[in-house]
């Protein structure tokens, strides 16, 4: 087998990967997509969310959708990143009056959404009717934000300096003859000036049924069956305006059974919809207006199956590669035919690349990195194959950068405790904590940098009855430093069959004394103090 890091033209493949989808070009993006399942679940009609944590793949999926959904003539799809709207950046005084910046969003989403049908319609002028351009005027019309003013009247009082000048013409005659002058005086006093003040408020607004309806018509004036609406990058609005920005949405467009709304966010950064204090709600209800049950986190854990998670990134691996060479290169000049080979060729042995996707604790984005910085270390020691150590060395590095880098004080703080008990003290890497700790700000902030990792919500131990537990584990990066100490945790859990029925009582435990369950679960006085309510 070829030790394809020899060849030029693959490694300028491998340092061309991009690691970002938005970055890539649509073609590429396609060729270079790998099935997990997940496309299939939200290839359908409903209203739906998909979480996933930045770096596992949302915005490959909702492209790769918006393709597969682009092939049905009669629909309009339409794909838009909230981060690129003028609207989303928010200023200080913006964050003041949330619900008037989600207006403004609201309103560059239906700039977008006219912009495809009048498209669509070009690219269609025999599916339309005659009144195409008056019903997209109308909706022109509707998408302009209204304003409507309040007048405000205030009485006023206030204090007038009042200043008096008195002038006296003075004759007679004198010695010399006539005399005539002036003479004046001054005097000062105050006065009160009384009255009514008028002020005008001006506020944005829309009128939310005369646009779905002006919606409506255009979709039928334009002979669309069906609109597809994707939004990427939700939680990139600033957390008051999200919720102000679902209710404009649920209000405009999910009345229309002929429009569709798919969302891709950060869970943990997502505030979809609140319960005001008079009872009212503004915002999604998930379940009831928008479908909320898809989590990418959840279809790569490795330790639950390790030969499916391995698969998927060897194929991952071997279509962005192929997209990066020239055509039939790997097959027809290299001899490699599929990802199997690929691995043969470019790593010394499988484990190495195990390690590699292990690594990458399920983050498509991670895995491309710390391959990337793998091939940077295996060339930097001279070598023309991928080894664990230049893994591990990968993982380390790209851990530090990225990671931790990013992580504020508070969050080092508790990682720094999690690390030394659960690693440190008691050789593990993975351990359990009470699911009713599972809103804890600085637990979630740890999952959403890709430090922690939640393997299992709602897990019940016979040790603890009556209690349930999530399990998490640490990043692999965490623990490097321990794997050739006393230390080291017990990183490969136990294989089983029918990953729904994991026994994680005798698997994360690294003793041999497996009904030490006990000494694995967090104690929830490391958390931070002023953040360990629920």
């Amino acid at each position: 087998m070829n030790k394809l890091l020899s060849d030029s033209k693959v490694r300028a493949a491998v340092f061309s990967i991009q690691n970002r989808s938005e970055l890539e070009q649509v073609d590429k993006l396609i060729q270079s997509h790998v099935e997990s399942g997940i496309v299939e679940q939200i290839n359908n009609p409903k209203n739906q969310i998909l979480f996933g944590r930045r770096g596992t793949g949302k915005s490959h999926v909702l492209r790769f959708l918006e393709s597969m959904l682009a092939r049905d003539k009669n629909a309009v799809t339409l794909y838009q990143d909230i981060r690129r709207f003028g609207s989303a950046n928010a200023s200080p005084d913006d964050v003041k009056q949330p619900h008037v910046m989600a207006l403004s969003v609201c309103k560059d989403i239906l700039g977008f959404v006219h912009t495809a049908l009048l498209r669509h319609s070009a690219a269609n002028p025999d599916r339309g009717s005659g009144s195409v351009l008056a019903r997209l005027d109308e909706l022109a019309d509707q998408i302009l934000l209204r304003s409507r003013h309040t007048k405000v009247a205030r009485s006023y009082e206030k204090d007038l300096d009042k200043k008096c000048t008195q002038t006296a013409l003075e004759l007679g005659l004198a010695s010399g003859g006539f005399r005539a002058g002036l003479s004046s005086s001054d005097s000062t006093g105050r006065n009160k000036e009384r009255g009514v003040a008028e002020t005008y408020t001006e506020h944005p607004s829309i009128r939310y049924a005369d646009v779905s309806e002006a919606l409506f018509n255009a979709m039928g004036a334009v002979g669309a069956s069906r609109l597809w609406l994707i939004l990427d990058e939700w939680t990139s609005l600033a957390p008051e305006t999200q919720k102000w920005t679902a209710e404009y949405i649920k209000r405009i467009f999910l009345p229309l059974k002929e429009v569709t709304v798919k969302i891709g966010a950060l869970k943990y950064r997502s505030a979809f919809g609140s319960q005001e204090l008079d009872g009212s709600r503004v915002g999604f209800e998930l379940g009831a207006d928008i479908v909320a049950d898809l989590e990418l986190d959840d279809f790569f854990v490795y330790d639950e199956d390790a030969a499916r998670v391995e698969k998927f990134f060897r194929e991952v691996l071997f279509k962005h590669l192929t997209t990066e060479l020239p055509s039939g290169y790997f097959q027809d000049i290299l001899a490699v035919a599929d990802s199997d080979a690929l691995v043969q060729g470019l790593f010394t042995e499988t484990a190495a690349f195990g390690n590699l996707a292990r690594a990458a604790e399920g983050v498509v984005r991670d895995f491309i990195q710390i391959f990337t910085f793998s091939a940077q270390d295996a060339l930097r020691r001279g070598r023309e194959t991928i080894d664990k150590p230049a893994v591990d060395n990968a993982a380390k590095d790209w851990f530090e950068r990225d990671k931790l880098e990013n992580l504020g004080e508070q969050q080092r703080e508790l990682l720094h405790r999690i690390v030394n008990d659960v690693i440190g003290a008691r050789t593990a890497r993975s351990f359990l904590l009470e699911k009713t700790y599972e809103r804890n700000k600085t637990i979630q902030s740890l999952i959403d940098s890709r430090v922690l990792h939640l393997m299992r919500r709602g897990y019940s131990d016979k040790e603890n009855p009556g209690v349930r537990f999530n399990v998490y584990s640490l990043d692999y990066g965490t623990y490097i430093d321990f794997k050739a100490t006393k230390h080291a945790p017990q990183i490969d859990l136990e294989r089983v069959s029918d990953p729904a029925n994991i026994d994680y009582a005798t698997m994360i435990v690294p003793f041999h004394d497996f009904r030490a369950i006990r000494r694995v679960v967090l104690d929830p006085s490391l958390l931070p103090a002023d953040t360990r309510g629920h």
